[in-house]
């Protein structure tokens, strides 16, 4: 469980950390000319529901504590250190983009691969852990 929490800090702080590292140094729509481990980076800022309302952000917030608890219940049954890793990283994206979401009303993208919608780190957290999770509850079964 410790584990879990260690990667969920790291993960929020890495996420947090990039998307004031982005707003600080480019403009909302620009660009970088080069690109940075084979990504480029873009500011986009995702203003659409749920963050625009207050009722969408409450829903978010709701969303995320069922999160939190189904995946302390899901860390439980697994009880391996790659499921505390993957947990703990899908708890930290969607704490991540729901502190964009509670604080600006919006959320910061800015991994620009192109041919994929720009996201940040906290998606790529959200995506990585639940296909990790997915592909062992699948070996389990």
């Amino acid at each position: 469980m410790l584990l879990m929490l260690l990667v969920f800090a790291a993960v929020v702080a890495l996420d947090q950390g990039t998307k004031a590292l982005v707003t600080t140094r480019l403009t909302e729509g620009a660009a970088t000319t080069g690109t940075v481990f084979g990504a480029r980076l873009r500011h986009v800022v995702n203003r659409r529901k749920p963050w625009g309302s207050v009722a969408g952000v409450r829903l978010m917030a709701i969303t995320w504590l069922v999160l939190v608890v189904g995946g302390c219940v899901i860390a439980g049954v697994f009880d391996k250190p790659a499921a505390y890793v993957a947990i703990g990283a899908t708890m930290a994206g969607a704490t991540g983009n729901l502190i964009d979401g509670m604080s600006r009303h919006a959320v910061t993208d800015f991994i620009d691969l192109r041919v994929w919608p720009v996201f940040n780190v906290a998606d790529a957290a959200i995506v990585g852990g639940i296909a990790f999770i997915l592909v062992s509850a699948v070996r389990v079964i």
